[in-house]
């Protein structure tokens, strides 16, 4: 076996490639999707009004009471979620921590997620590849941890 004299690729498998400097249609769609699903959340909340409990305000929309606590006495995982948002479109940001401090976390998302989307649309920049190309191991262990602590902190606060 004869050795080869030409130098080994030097880290070709960390180049990334250049996005593309215009988003495709597709691309472009999921976006506006995106960015309207956040807008529309942070819209229902402005419409809602925050109910003093820290949770039902949901029943504003037409839903039934959490089947959950009724059963339990204990809150849902989500108990709060929508007391949060409605709190936080109005600045009281004390009131959507008690409430559901996940939720709070998450109108925040939806907030950053619906500005970045509206950019993103109208200066035309690739946003999909970079999420794509992003590690999503710390974020979701984040996310998924932040999610639990808060349904504990609603259940320690109401038992």
């Amino acid at each position: 076996m004869q050795h080869d004299p030409r130098p080994a690729p030097a880290a070709a498998h960390l180049e990334r490639p250049a996005p593309p400097p215009i988003p495709p249609g597709e691309e472009r769609l999921i976006v506006a999707i995106g960015t309207a699903a956040c807008l529309t959340l942070l819209a229902i909340a402005i419409y809602l009004q925050p109910d003093s409990r820290g949770y039902g305000t949901h029943e504003q929309l037409f839903l039934l009471p959490c089947g959950f606590y009724k059963v339990t006495s204990l809150p849902c995982p989500t108990c709060g979620m929508t007391t949060a948002y409605a709190n936080m479109v109005r600045f009281r940001i004390g009131a959507a921590l008690r409430a559901q401090s996940f939720g709070t976390l998450l109108c925040v998302l939806s907030t950053a997620g619906g500005l970045v989307g509206l950019f993103c649309l109208t200066a035309g920049i690739p946003v999909l590849y970079r999420i794509e190309r992003m590690s999503w191991r710390w974020p979701s262990i984040f996310l998924v941890s932040a999610f639990f602590a808060s349904w504990a902190g609603k259940a320690l606060h109401l038992v």
